[in-house]
């Protein structure tokens, strides 16, 4: 078996009263606790079905383990609309 490389993809869909930003926070597990990897803003309109995403890639060798993604709101970074975790393995 060949090891490649990847990319995941966390699609969102919100609806939204008025503009705003939206943070997906990837996080790695380590033997310290959750490692923040990357925050990503997503600007988001005015609907009442937006759809956005945000991908990580993902590199066997280095990310093998638990993930988690954490959705939040840009104006309160505290308000977490979800939480979702994963096991890259």
């Amino acid at each position: 078996n060949a090891i490649t490389d990847g990319q995941i993809v966390f699609w969102n869909r919100i609806m939204a009263n008025s503009p705003s930003t939206l943070h997906h926070t990837w996080h790695k597990k380590t033997s310290d606790g959750w490692e923040n990897i990357a925050r990503v803003p997503l600007k988001i309109r005015k609907s009442s079905s937006f759809r956005t995403w945000s991908t990580k890639t993902i590199l066997p060798r280095l990310h093998i383990g638990e993930w988690m993604i954490v959705v939040s709101v840009d104006n309160d970074p505290q308000d977490v609309l979800c939480i979702v975790r994963f096991i890259v393995n």
